[in-house]
């Protein structure tokens, strides 16, 4: 008995030198870049995105059938501040404190060791490419840091900025800044980042050049996603929606429609690209791909468990065969214009389509997954299934 209780007892002991604590962190290079690696992981997903009904599913792109999906909270006008299906007030502002805390502790005036300068003479291909690591790791948080604000931004208005690393009481102090002040916030810190990216291809070492990360980096900040968020930032501001008038800002377009010919003047981007690889095409040679969220891209199947329709094999789904979740709308079916310009034939209205509509909408009679889709009333994927 006296052996079980002592086991027990140590068992329960807490070892506090093995608890991780800013020393650590801050002496151990492996740990500092997992905190870079980690800012990373509160970037949107949108496969799984407002209980994995998709964006879509809450506006009028599509309509999902599953009664039970947070989603419909959107739809039914049930959501409110304490009932948000896309609540991610604290994921953002947690990524926030992170990149933070990762620039402050990083910094070469604050912890010096991060110059290395100890391999500057004796091992300088080794020098110049932790020089070049941990310049880019902070480009990365700079970049991340601005735009969680701008999620932020997008989604709540007027915020407050958290600029650098807060204690509990400067937080519980910190006011909100107006939005008009956060835009102008966001955009000073991405322009000041962009020609930065420039100077990082000028690095030994560099494993960025021409815009572009090599490819065992890619998914990671360039300059074009920089340009293309400042772009964005500004283009949702110029909206009567965020427009302290109401009215369409049009200095805010013009200063958008700008930052947009930045990006496209970088000539690394054009939709020179077929429909269906600009959507699964992963490599760094998708012309249209400015920024993924690599981190959070694996090779599973749910988003096609989800919605595809019902029937067919089991070769790309492998648990239950589809459950038809998100259905695209007429809305949606209605914005691919015919071939053409010509008005659509009611008796046969999916015929002479852009092409980029039999990539994205499955029509009833299609064949699909070894199936033959059956979107009609009563059918296999049609309304009054009990699926």
């Amino acid at each position: 008995v006296c052996g079980l209780l002592y086991s027990c007892d140590k068992f329960f002991e807490v070892d506090l030198k093995a608890q991780m604590d800013e020393e650590k962190v801050v002496n151990n290079e492996d740990y500092l870049a997992r905190l870079w690696a980690g800012l990373y992981w509160a970037m949107e997903n949108g496969f799984t995105a407002v209980g994995n009904g998709g964006y879509a599913s809450a506006c009028d792109e599509a309509d999902n059938n599953q009664q039970s999906s947070s989603v419909q909270k959107f739809n039914t006008g049930s959501w409110n501040a304490q009932s948000n299906p896309d609540d991610l007030y604290s994921q953002f502002y947690q990524a926030i404190r992170s990149a933070n805390d990762f620039l402050r502790l990083s910094d070469t005036v604050n912890n010096p060791q991060y110059t290395f300068r100890e391999y500057e003479k004796g091992e300088p291909e080794k020098y110049a490419t932790k020089v070049f690591n941990w310049h880019a790791y902070r480009l990365d948080a700079s970049f991340l840091k601005a735009y969680y604000h701008f999620e932020l931004w997008k989604r709540y208005g007027d915020i407050a900025i958290a600029d650098k690393l807060l204690t509990e009481s400067e937080a519980l102090a910190l006011e909100r800044t107006p939005g008009q002040e956060v835009v102008e916030y966001i955009v000073h810190a991405l322009d000041s980042l962009a020609p930065m990216y420039d100077e990082l291809e000028t690095m030994k070492n560099t494993q960025y050049t021409n815009g572009k990360w090599i490819d065992n980096q890619y998914g990671r900040i360039t300059k074009g996603a920089v340009l293309a968020l400042k772009a964005r930032v500004l283009l949702y501001a110029a909206s009567p929606l965020n427009s302290p008038s109401g009215q369409y800002d049009a200095e805010l377009c013009d200063r958008a429609a700008r930052a947009a010919a930045d990006v496209i003047n970088l000539g690394l981007y054009s939709t020179n690209i077929s429909y269906r690889d600009m959507q699964f095409d992963r490599s760094s040679s998708n012309p249209e791909n400015i920024l993924d969220n690599r981190p959070n891209i694996g090779n599973f199947n749910s988003m096609e468990t989800w919605n595809y329709p019902k029937g067919g094999s089991d070769q790309y789904v492998t648990t239950s065969v589809g459950n038809n979740a998100t259905c695209p709308s007429q809305n949606l079916v209605d914005a691919y214009e015919t071939v053409d310009g010509s008005a659509v034939d009611p008796d046969d209205p999916y015929a002479n389509r852009d092409p980029r509509f039999y990539e994205t909408i499955l029509c009833n009679g299609d064949t699909f997954n070894d199936a033959t889709v059956e979107s009609f009333v009563g059918g296999l994927a049609g309304i009054n299934n009990t699926n």
